[in-house]
């Protein structure tokens, strides 16, 4: 999910949903668990609610990319 924000910053839950082929439900949950880590924030736009990375989530965005880079690496090497 933290992925997906960062490619598409503003998008919505439903849109999440669709793209992650989740339930609305699922999304609300994990977006909860991110926004307690000070990772995400979600906006309201009338009914609509939009997903943004805070500048902690997009340090781990960054670690992740940095993590995976590192093990597509290391099996493109075995």
């Amino acid at each position: 999910m933290l992925m997906a924000i960062n490619e598409s910053p503003g998008v919505t839950s439903a849109e999440l949903a669709g793209e992650l082929d989740a339930e609305a439900a699922q999304i609300s949950r994990s977006g909860t668990a991110l926004i307690e880590r000070g990772l995400v924030v979600k906006t309201r736009h009338g009914r609509e609610r939009r997903w943004r990375l805070t500048p902690r989530g997009d340090v781990a965005v960054a670690e992740l990319r940095r993590r995976t880079g590192s093990q597509r690496e290391a099996d493109t090497h075995s």
